[in-house]
């Protein structure tokens, strides 16, 4: 096991590096997409933070009841990337995914403004059985 040291303050990107598998997108920098989940009454909306993310790279898919976010965000190559001593800004893709049950296209909604996706989901009636008559054998 290898013991955590702080080397001219390298602590952190050691703590960094162990978390990463579990906590993080690719190239090892945290996509985010912190989410709240409001009860609306009629409708839920999910408010997902998505700082620094073109609307043009935000995609979403609605397949068996899941509603899939996903962000493709492309790194620019120029010469002014030239020099970073740390880069923790993501650059890649992410994705993430909420169960909002028989819902259809027509009945989810979304908007980006200031860095925050919005969706709002409406509610669907639930659906209750009719009433059966059981033969008793």
């Amino acid at each position: 096991m290898k013991y955590l040291t702080l080397r001219n303050g390298d602590l952190f990107d050691e703590i960094d590096q162990m978390f990463a598998p579990i906590y993080r997108g690719n190239r090892g920098v945290s996509c985010g997409m912190r989410t709240d989940v409001i009860d609306n009454g009629d409708h839920y909306q999910f408010d997902i933070d998505l700082a620094g993310v073109n609307k043009d790279d935000i995609n979403l898919t609605l397949d068996n009841g899941y509603l899939q976010v996903a962000v493709e965000q492309k790194e620019e190559h120029e010469d002014k990337q030239k020099g970073y001593i740390r880069r923790e800004r993501f650059i890649g893709n992410c994705s993430r995914t909420y169960y909002v049950g028989d819902v259809e296209e027509k009945d989810i909604s979304a908007n980006y403004t200031d860095g925050i996706l919005s969706i709002k989901v409406n509610k669907q009636p639930e659906k209750l059985p009719e009433k059966k008559q059981i033969k008793v054998t």
